[in-house]
């Protein structure tokens, strides 16, 4: 997966430049640390970036990688995909759901494209766990009867997405 970068964030985040360029007078190419906080507490609905603020911290976990928050991001929105469809508004309302600025959405560079690749290797996985639960049983089937379990098992995954999939075909 790809890391965001500094410049989707800046875009995402439709900060100022002047005021992501300098934090507390160090320039963020010397202190790349200081730059995640800071986007990702822009990100973060009543976070801040300076003490010019008021004081505030970042509400954001610095701990949390760029991974970590691109999962729970496209995670929050794949719930929002049978509402608002395979969109930038599922991903703004999943960010939302997150606790996030609705345009947190701009850290993932491609989009609802993003989504949908989220959304196959989470079928996949599933998928994969669950024939392996399902192993003795498919051991006993033919080669043309597992075919079939897997197919109406991945069919399944697909369900509650039914009625938006045309929308990824379109992409």
């Amino acid at each position: 997966m790809k890391s965001m970068s500094a410049i989707a964030r800046r875009v995402a985040l439709g900060a100022p430049t002047a005021r992501l360029a300098h934090m507390g007078g160090m320039h963020t190419a010397r202190c790349p640390a200081a730059w995640r906080t800071a986007t990702r507490a822009l990100c973060q609905k009543g976070g801040t970036t300076t003490a010019a603020d008021g004081d505030k911290e970042p509400t954001v976990d610095e701990s949390e990688s760029d991974a970590g928050l691109r999962e729970r991001l496209l995670a929050a929105a794949l719930k929002e995909v049978p509402t608002h469809g395979w969109s930038v508004a599922a991903l703004s309302a999943g960010a939302v759901s997150c606790g996030l600025s609705a345009t947190a959405h701009g850290a993932l560079p491609d989009g609802p494209i993003e989504l949908v690749r989220y959304f196959n290797a989470q079928s996949d996985d599933a998928l994969r766990a669950e024939l392996a639960a399902r192993a003795s049983e498919l051991a006993q089937l033919d080669v043309h009867d597992r075919l079939i379990v897997a197919m109406e098992a991945r069919l399944k995954l697909l369900e509650p997405y039914a009625a938006t999939w045309p929308q990824v075909r379109s992409r």
